[in-house]
């Protein structure tokens, strides 16, 4: 089983993502356990997890909405030391998301650039747990991934046969277009 992290402080602008994704992927029926600034305080939270996905404000200089690690020694990231303890203590391998911030003040929003990252992070990781499918018969609610036929339940509306889906523990969260399906079948980054 796997869960999301969430890090950060969202009183810093910026540094907020990761509680912003983590809000996101919740409402979408994900496992999110929110540790704000201080992971340590949900140690007993996280054990048992096969796969801790952590996602937070991250500060690099390549253009790209977000970095990914599995390995925690991030040069910039200040909880690095502690995720490493913690990732010991827990035994689980943990998947780093980094996201691209650009203003980390006091008493501020995410900023719009920020946000953009954030969502395209939110997509990556809905991959990560998630995946994608196609409808093949509406209505005995089947859908093709990876090649195998799998009974869903539907929890979007207005989906037909053909349709690009994603799904998580057997439920469709998500339709998706041709170009985002194809994105997600090449990208498959998270699957080990």
């Amino acid at each position: 089983m796997k869960c999301l992290l969430a890090m950060g402080n969202e009183l810093r602008g910026d540094d907020g993502v990761g509680i912003f994704i983590g809000r996101a992927l919740e409402n979408k029926g994900f496992k999110v356990i929110f540790a704000y600034a201080s992971p340590e305080n949900v140690l007993t939270e996280l054990k048992g997890f096969e796969q801790i996905i952590i996602v937070d404000a991250a500060h690099f200089n390549k253009d790209v909405p977000f970095l990914i690690s599995k390995e925690l020694d991030f040069s910039n990231y200040s909880h690095k030391i502690g995720l490493k303890t913690i990732q010991k203590f827990v035994d689980s391998n943990f998947l780093f998301f980094g996201v691209k911030t650009y203003k980390r003040v006091f008493d501020t929003k995410i900023s719009e650039k920020a946000l953009e990252n954030a969502r395209k992070t939110i997509k990556v990781i809905e991959m990560c747990m998630a995946v994608p499918g196609i409808i093949k018969d509406f209505e005995k609610k089947v859908i093709e991934i990876n090649g195998k036929d799998k009974k869903a339940k539907f929890a979007v509306p207005n989906l037909k046969e053909g349709d690009f889906v994603l799904v998580h523990a057997s439920v469709v969260i998500e339709k998706l277009s041709k170009e985002e399906y194809d994105d997600l079948v090449k990208g498959a980054l998270c699957f080990s």
